[in-house]
């Protein structure tokens, strides 16, 4: 897989000749796993298609693409053809679907599903299917304005419903509609309705875009969100006065960034190991993605870029929260440092602001021990259901 341009593309190069050419036809979207028969014959290969996974087996003998119907409608990798090269076996999950191991029979154009996920006692059945939806942000390309995606989860009741803006980390990563039980657990047992936006930044539609964030262009991202309550606010099923965002590690930064710009829209927000002060946590982030995080955030040993970094962290505006919050954080974390997430408290509680706080002492970025998942989920039920 080469990115050749704003797109990964798949590409077959003559190592004689050193001559190439296209495999996958000309997209706007990455080719992000791929496998190719030991003959020969076949090419396998999907597309990260605006979040959603699309499969593809190219017949190079045909010249036919084939194209599997039955799978789960979201995310599909680990592709791997057998011995005879006639056989593909992948992995796939849903929304409504965990993951599975399915392999598809070329020559038959049968699928079959050779595991089967227990998902314990969940009633899969009440789970929900999002809507991608593309929502108008702040600026223009060319003379339009600049579309945003977003997936909206909606619970089965009448509406309107309060909402939980969901907010991807990364942030070169991208929110795509995968299984995820405690998202169902806001949409079916708390009622909230859930919208995860895809903001600048965010990868899989072009490096061009994935750079629209980079250094001082930073709270262009947090514009975004802005955009997005605007969206909400005209949407009848979704009430534009019960809004909390919500977000972990980079998405822990924008919900809180959100809460400081647009308070007056919000009932509340979620911190999870977030970035609370970005020349802090360059600071104190473990060594080996220093330089790394500096190309995304800037470097905060030249003057102007700290004073920057500084002015539009969430701490040194932490007086302007005045809505309630809720921050969760590991005390091991190497990524984002629980020292962010313990100035943050400290600072919103002496300014008078309202902070629920969540350590785990025996966990890192993110929580991992089912004790401690099921003491978050707990948690951020308990505080939903206190923002209704």
């Amino acid at each position: 897989m080469i990115p050749d341009g704003e797109f990964g593309q798949l590409k077959l190069k003559d190592l004689v000749t050193h001559s190439s050419r296209n495999v996958t036809p000309d997209t706007l979207w990455d080719v992000e796993d791929f496998d190719v028969s030991d003959d020969g014959r076949y090419i396998a290969y999907v597309v990260n298609d605006d979040g959603r996974s699309r499969l593809t087996v190219l017949d190079t003998l045909g010249r036919l693409e084939l194209a599997p119907a039955g799978l789960p409608e979201g995310r599909i990798g680990n592709l791997r053809f057998d011995r005879t090269g006639r056989r593909l076996a992948m992995s796939a999950e849903s929304p409504v679907a965990p993951r599975d191991a399915y392999v598809y029979d070329i020559e038959h154009g049968r699928l079959e599903r050779w595991t089967r996920s227990e998902a314990g006692p969940i009633d899969v059945g009440t789970f929900v299917t999002p809507q991608l939806v593309h929502y108008p942000t702040w600026d223009r390309v060319g003379r339009h304005a600049r579309m945003l995606s977003a997936y909206v989860y909606r619970p089965r009741t009448a509406g309107p419903h309060p909402v939980v803006i969901l907010i991807h980390g990364g942030p070169e990563s991208q929110y795509r509609p995968g299984w995820d039980p405690l998202l169902q657990f806001m949409v079916n047992e708390l009622g909230y309705a859930v919208v995860a936006p895809n903001v600048r930044g965010s990868s899989g539609y072009g490096k061009s875009f994935l750079a629209l964030d980079n250094g001082p262009l930073r709270e262009d991202a947090v514009r975004d969100v802005g955009s997005l309550l605007v969206w909400i606010g005209l949407q009848p099923q979704l009430d534009r006065d019960r809004v909390v965002a919500m977000g972990a590690s980079y998405g822990g930064y924008l919900a809180l960034a959100t809460l400081i710009t647009y308070g007056e829209r919000l009932r509340g927000g979620i911190d999870f190991m977030g970035i609370s002060n970005f020349v802090s946590f360059l600071r104190n982030t473990s060594g080996y993605r220093r330089d790394l995080r500096r190309t995304e955030y800037g470097d905060e040993r030249d003057n102007g870029t700290r004073v920057f970094l500084d002015r539009i962290s969430p701490l040194t505006n932490a007086g302007r929260i005045r809505k309630p919050l809720l921050v969760a954080a590991g005390a091991n974390d190497p990524r984002v440092p629980v020292s962010e997430s313990e100035q943050l408290v400290w600072r919103v509680r002496a300014a008078g602001g309202e902070v629920w706080y969540l350590l785990a002492k025996d966990e890192g970025h993110g929580f991992r021990k089912k004790a401690n998942r099921d003491a978050y989920l707990e948690t951020v039920a308990t505080f939903l259901q206190r923002l209704r």
